[in-house]
């Protein structure tokens, strides 16, 4: 039987490094000197479980009453099964009463995603890493 489970955590462990490499890195060529920043530290990591297998992350740090979530990812081969909104759910659980606000930089190919989980654009577009962004946010518990 499949297990799903979280932690939350306050570094950048091995297998979460290794996840987002596979993903910023090699699959869309993102450069180290983009994926790593000198803000780790400054974030809390939430890792996603399929029984012992790391299969998604976020990292989140909580300003005031707003939260701001950035490296969403999900392991290629299981997208598309509900993973991404499961993190979402988590820190939306966990936080509902300690926050008004998400805010993140999406990807353009990843708008229609966050759009289906309640999520406003609220910028222009704007290049980071050398791919198009935009601002969106979404109110929590309004």
């Amino acid at each position: 039987m499949n297990k799903l489970s979280y932690k939350i955590l306050n570094k950048l462990t091995i297998k979460g490094r290794l996840l987002r490499f596979r993903v910023f890195v090699l699959e869309q060529g993102i450069s180290l000197k983009d994926e790593y920043d000198s803000k780790e530290k400054d974030y809390s990591h939430l890792y996603y479980y399929l029984n012992t297998r790391l299969i998604g992350y976020l990292r989140f740090q909580i300003n005031d009453k707003d939260m701001h979530i950035g490296r969403v990812i999900v392991n290629k081969k299981y997208r598309n099964n509900g993973f991404g909104k499961e993190l979402f759910n988590i820190l939306e659980d966990l936080y509902k009463d300690q926050i008004d606000m998400f805010i993140l930089n999406s990807q353009e190919s990843a708008i229609m995603f966050y759009s289906k989980l309640g999520f406003i654009i609220d910028s222009e577009r704007f290049k980071e890493a050398n791919i198009n962004h935009y601002k969106m946010i979404k109110y929590i518990n309004k």
